[in-house]
């Protein structure tokens, strides 16, 4: 009509533009405004804690212009390509009393391609997070090589005090007798450092009997530990003892390794009475292996496991020797003792500070954390992307039935039963899902090799993952299909006949 009357075809264009311009500017301040108000949110949800992501992330002038960029580029985007269709109307058909629903075929196959390109996109960071979770489930729940449960961390720092290297053996001695004393405690130890920490203290060695291959050297972790650590913090005793209160600083030597250690520098040899040096090359195997202890992840979850040296803390002679870590077990909640260990401590040096205490299961947790950071904010967009393809698949069918609705009274007129004209519309919308399946799992499989390096204890195209997602994408778009497809089964025949 429009054409017909004198308006040139750029007028359209430029009437088509500024209605999305309008819409996408109003929907961008919402999102601003949301932006505001939810910024907050997003930082706790990534920093796990008030206070312990340090980030400006309120939106500045920078973040404003990028946003009104897009916002911009969107509305033109979207804008431009109805608004060209529109100037290739044909008038003559156009004026006359046609069915709505043929003037509508370019727009609703560009409508229906954008549609599927969300399914598509959506399929694909349903797939991303879902390998996410598995990966952070797989990582909180391997073996770490620890009973981490009823174990308390406390941390201590007998240097801040003003200890010197030889008085910190009767400080260690009275603190543990007295925390040990405490009711609910079931054995107490030390350590330089605990697992999971982020601290690692690794060194050349040199085994009796081992010969590294040429331009190589022996290598393992050191850990400097009190009496009872194996028993403390949980890892099992395949041979041999734990390190005890007789391994003095005057007594012989001695160390207990892990499995790794053995595997990798006795393999098939009994390691109990085999001698090491923590010097290489090696001056006197000076050091006797006392005992082996089952593998365990000390340093990060993602590690594989590495030869690792327990030592005696009492046998140290250099800054080892000061424990940075008291190890408690209970018999209950490790932080219900929490107060008592703290009067211990109190008790044996009102000097020496405490620089934290938490159980040990909460540390290996928080080892975790990035981890899940990505896998709960990959489950939320990947959410949030399901959620628009739901609505632009409600929004296509809408639009489908609406231009349908005379050709549906037509039928139903004709004897076509509601099942048919619900099968009818829900047909088409799988048609939609299917391709935009079939083109998000193509993407999936593509940039899998991207995702790899990022997933633990599952391959990147694993089935289970895949069959979820589409399960839960298809399952969600049918169910927001369903809604206009049992409203046009509905219709009445003669208000559908009498529509246009």
């Amino acid at each position: 009509m429009r054409l017909a009357m004198g308006a040139s075809r750029l007028q359209l264009v430029r009437q088509y533009l500024s209605e999305s311009l309008m819409l996408a500017l109003l929907g961008g301040a919402v999102g601003i405004w949301i932006a505001f108000w939810g910024v907050n949110g997003l930082v706790a949800l990534v920093a796990g804690e008030p206070g312990l992501l340090a980030l400006n992330v309120r939106p500045d002038v920078r973040i404003l212009g990028f946003a009104l960029v897009v916002t911009l580029f969107t509305a033109i985007l979207s804008g431009l390509a109805p608004a060209l269709q529109a100037t290739r109307v044909d008038l003559a058909p156009a004026l006359k009393d046609v069915p709505s629903g043929r003037n509508q075929g370019g727009r609703s196959r560009l409508a229906k391609a954008l549609v599927t390109f969300q399914v598509a996109v959506s399929l694909l960071l349903l797939i991303g997070s879902g390998l996410f979770i598995r990966t952070l489930r797989n990582l909180q729940f391997q073996d770490f090589g620890l009973k981490q449960e009823k174990v308390l961390e406390v941390g201590i720092d007998p240097r801040i005090a003003g200890y010197k290297q030889p008085q910190l053996n009767g400080l260690y001695n009275t603190l543990l007798d007295r925390v040990t004393a405490i009711p609910g405690v079931q054995s107490a130890s030390l350590s330089l450092y605990s697992p999971m920490s982020g601290t690692n203290w690794s060194g050349q060695i040199a085994v009796e009997g081992y010969h590294p291959p040429p331009n190589e050297t022996a290598g393992a972790q050191w850990v400097w530990v009190g009496p009872r650590y194996a028993e403390t913090v949980g890892m099992s005793l395949l041979m041999g003892r734990d390190l005890s209160d007789r391994d003095t600083a005057g007594a012989p030597l001695v160390a207990v390794v892990n499995e790794s250690f053995v595997k990798e520098y006795l393999p098939g040899q009994n390691p109990i009475g085999r001698r090491l040096s923590m010097n290489d090359p090696a001056d006197a195997y000076e050091t006797e292996i006392v005992g082996v202890v089952k593998d365990i992840k000390f340093n990060a979850p993602r590690q594989k496991y590495w030869p690792v040296v327990f030592l005696p803390l009492a046998q140290a002679t250099g800054p080892e020797s000061f424990a940075a870590n008291l190890d408690v077990r209970t018999l209950g909640d490790p932080l219900s003792v929490a107060a008592s260990v703290r009067e211990a401590i109190r008790r044996t040096d009102k000097n020496l500070p405490i620089t934290g205490i938490r159980a040990l299961s909460e540390q290996i947790h928080d080892s975790v954390r990035l981890e899940s950071n990505v896998a709960w904010l990959s489950t939320f967009f990947g959410g949030l992307a399901l959620l628009l393809s739901c609505i632009g698949l409600y929004g296509i069918i809408s639009f489908g039935v609406a231009c349908q609705t005379r050709e549906i009274g037509i039928r139903m007129a004709l004897g076509a039963q509601r099942r048919n004209i619900l099968y009818m519309v829900l047909r088409e919308a799988m048609l939609l899902i299917l391709l935009g399946t079939f083109l998000g799992l193509i993407g999936a499989i593509g940039t899998s090799r991207l995702l790899a390096s990022h997933l633990f204890g599952l391959a990147s195209i694993d089935p289970l993952t895949y069959s979820v997602a589409v399960l839960t994408l298809t399952g969600i778009a049918l169910l927001a299909a369903s809604i206009p497809s049992r409203r046009a089964s509905k219709v009445d025949p003669m208000v559908a006949l009498r529509h246009e």
